[in-house]
């Protein structure tokens, strides 16, 4: 198989309104599979509480899913892009479908462990295959405008699905704590199905070459190579890996500390998260003014940090509700910066025929600091407290910044 991506045109009016087309179809795409992908987020560890599991446990199960998809986001990165963005983001979707309905059938620890490895499975087809087809999509049909700006809008149409659906499961979960997980499970099969209707790959040309596990494997090996020996691409990669790291506490006991500290119902902690979505879009809205201000991409990247990790530690030291959930939501405001900043960064400098890989390879290391962060956070919110896990966590992710400011990435 060769993959064949014709050179940008210049932009003239029908490749302006197929941009435009592309736009719409991945925005569309990502509301769709946030909004069915949330309807578990608000209750996710009280539906693990009420199943028996403890703080540890909780992080445990979610340790299997990040230590499987370390494994599996490069070959399904690399079957993207051998055979197809399309195919694998469809595949993706089935799994996840899957997935839920697992959750939703189950009661036991290790049967909830055997969804998260189907969910891993899903996640990693997805994961770079919708971002690789949609800056394919768009280098095809001539754009040559900010990437920045087009993962900014991707990330409010994410979060605004995320808002609708975590609240919407949230009401669902009061009524019954298994059922945003059938809601889940039905949404995304509808969405596999809605993609295999409106996404298309005009780049991408297959030929009648035969083709197999020769051909995921020299591009998985093509595409490491790339993200080790590229220092730019290298360094962020590795940020977000300590960023991944400290992160996974708050993920996970939020809802814990809401409902046991305040005395939150569920239906309530749909709003909680609802207002998280806010802040992230805030975050999401400021991420291009920061880099503006900065200029320097890399230092805009790291520095936006400073926020989440201020906000971290803040949350952490505080004790009544209110000071405790606005510095939750100005730590949610930070990480929303960094998604589009890094997305733009690492997107200009991979080069098309391995972006799908490059991608699954970040996203990887990534999870690997995931691993770390929930084993160990998860074993300081049992044993001390989640305030303490939070403390640590941000003070991480503070002496991280510092580090790596001082970094050059080679540019």
């Amino acid at each position: 198989m060769k993959e064949k991506i014709n050179k940008p045109k210049n932009l003239n009016k029908e490749g302006i309104e197929m941009t435009k087309k592309v736009m719409k179809t991945y925005f569309l795409v990502a509301f769709i599979y946030a909004l069915t992908h949330s309807f578990f987020f608000a209750t996710y560890s009280v539906f693990l509480k009420d199943k028996g599991m403890d703080l540890f446990q909780m992080n445990v199960i979610s340790a299997f899913f990040m230590a499987a998809v370390f494994f599996l986001e490069v070959p399904t990165g690399a079957f993207a892009d051998v055979f197809g963005r399309k195919k694998s983001i469809i595949a993706g979707f089935v799994f996840f479908s899957l997935a839920t309905l697992v959750y939703y059938l189950s009661g036991s620890f290790w049967m909830f462990i055997v969804a998260e490895l189907i969910a891993a499975l899903s996640v990693s087809f997805i994961s770079g295959s919708m971002e690789a087809w949609a800056v394919d999509s768009l280098n095809h049909h001539g754009y040559d405008g900010d990437l920045g700006h087009v993962f900014k809008r991707h990330d409010q149409f994410r979060q605004g699905g995320i808002l609708i659906g975590s609240v919407v499961g949230a009401y669902a979960g009061n009524f019954d704590i298994a059922l945003p997980w059938l809601m889940c499970s039905i949404g995304t099969l509808f969405l596999a199905g809605i993609s295999a209707l409106i996404v298309r790959e005009e780049y991408f040309v297959s030929s009648r070459e035969s083709v197999g596990l020769a051909s995921v494997r020299k591009t998985a090996a093509e595409s490491i190579k790339y993200g080790f020996h590229n220092k730019a691409v290298w360094l962020i990669i590795v940020f977000s890996a300590v960023f991944s790291f400290s992160i996974q506490t708050f993920n996970m006991h939020w809802q814990i500390l809401f409902q046991d500290s305040f005395g939150l119902a569920v239906s309530h902690l749909g709003w909680v998260f609802a207002a998280t979505c806010v802040f992230i879009m805030i975050g999401n809205h400021l991420s291009l003014f920061w880099r503006k201000i900065i200029k320097n991409e890399k230092n805009a990247m790291i520095t936006s940090q400073a926020v989440t990790a201020a906000g971290m530690i803040a949350a952490a030291s505080m004790w009544s509700a209110f000071p405790v959930m606005a510095a939750f939501m100005i730590h949610e405001m930070g990480r929303g910066m960094f998604g589009p900043l890094k997305q733009a960064y690492l997107n200009r400098r991979i080069p098309s025929k391995t972006r799908a890989t490059v991608i699954s390879f970040e996203s990887m290391i990534a999870r690997l600091g995931c691993v770390g962060g929930l084993l160990v956070s998860g074993a300081l919110a049992e044993n001390y407290s989640i305030s303490l896990a939070w403390f640590v966590s941000g003070v991480v992710l503070a002496v991280s910044i510092a580090i790596f400011l001082k970094i050059k990435n080679g540019d």
